[in-house]
């Protein structure tokens, strides 16, 4: 026992003869105050250096050195990081940090809303008013949103299968607040009513959305379901009214007749030749449809380009197309002379 505290008092000396050696007369000119008694000084030289030599630590306050240049300071004893200066949120204990943010500039990848405070640049057009007046969604340049997906009110995109389903997808939650307003498909699911009889089957099964539209315009067949598909589309190997398929009933042979049918590559429809360039995508095997390539309105625009290879029927084909073992051209002309097996083009 009496070797501890005599270790103790060892060690009780040995501090406080280092702590002395940080002390000076506060008489010296060079001298820092640790208090307001003077009792006790250091050499002002070691203000501030990051290591506390006043027993109170008041050569390493807030009071004395401030703050970092990152930091904010609220007062004499508090700092914050300069982040959450002007951004919506009290964090000095007074609000200091939410004050005169009229003329406040902002820090670099921060930016300033209208109402003088300021946001991550990451927060602008994200659909959420970090703001607080909305000022980091106004303006905004918001992509279109796909044919599958549905658009909120703050123009925001969703799967549309979402829609209705008893979860707010949407940030302002308008996927769950118009359900009356929207159309149900057979399967359960939601669209949007502007899809309805709009000639594209948004309801995948059934293609309900597509057959009470009433009386088929111009260029449509009208399917027994009452759906309007495209008249070229009629009687070309492929079933486009859902279940019935009669578009395709009485339709003779199921085979293309060279010089009288078209066969689009990739999905095989067999279109009648005087849909072959009308402006129309009757393929539907492309967003354009390969009935469309290579129209020209002359065999002279044609043989502008040497390489190309003029069909009968009007297309301009690239020459490479000419003895591919695929028939491109309407009476398959590309491949005469060839001595090659024909096979339809996939182009």
């Amino acid at each position: 026992m009496e070797s501890f505290l005599l270790v103790f008092i060892i060690l009780i000396s040995a501090t406080a003869t280092i702590y002395a050696s940080f002390l000076i007369p506060c008489q010296t000119e060079n001298a820092f105050t640790c208090d307001e008694t003077s009792k006790e000084c250091i050499s002002a030289e070691q203000k501030c250096n990051g290591i506390s030599e006043c027993s109170n630590g008041f050569d390493e306050s807030v009071k004395t050195c401030g703050c970092l240049p990152h930091e904010f300071q609220c007062n004499e004893t508090n700092c914050v990081d300069l982040v959450k200066r002007c951004d919506t949120v009290q964090d000095c204990d007074a609000g200091e940090d939410e004050v005169n943010c009229e003329s406040y500039v902002c820090p670099v990848h921060r930016t300033k809303c209208k109402n003088y405070l300021c946001v991550p640049s990451t927060a602008m057009c994200n659909f959420i008013d970090d703001c607080g007046d909305n000022s980091d969604e106004e303006n905004c340049k918001y992509r279109s949103c796909y044919l599958a997906e549905f658009r909120c009110n703050n123009s925001e995109c969703i799967p549309e299968s979402l829609l209705c389903d008893g979860i707010q997808d949407c940030v302002d939650g308008s996927d769950e607040t118009e359900c009356e307003s929207h159309f149900q498909c057979s399967n359960g699911l939601y669209i949007h009513k502007d899809k309805v009889c709009d000639f594209h089957r948004d309801c995948l099964i059934d293609h309900d959305d597509e057959t009470n539209c009433g009386k088929c315009p111009e260029r449509k067949y009208q399917c027994q379901s009452g759906e309007c598909i495209d008249i070229s589309n009629q009687c070309d190997g492929i079933c486009d009214c859902a279940h019935t398929c009669d578009d395709e009933n009485n339709c003779g042979s199921m085979w293309c007749q060279a010089g009288e049918q078209f066969m689009c590559p990739k999905n095989y429809r067999c279109i009648k030749k005087e849909f072959l360039c009308d402006g129309f995508n009757d393929c539907k095997n492309t967003w354009r449809g390969t009935d469309e390539s290579f129209c020209v309105n002359s065999s002279k625009s044609c043989n502008i380009f040497k390489s190309n290879f003029m069909c009968q029927e009007g297309r301009c084909l690239p020459s490479l197309l000419q003895c591919n073992t695929f028939i491109d051209c309407l009476n398959g002309e590309d491949e005469s002379n060839c001595n090659l097996t024909l096979i339809p083009s996939k182009y």
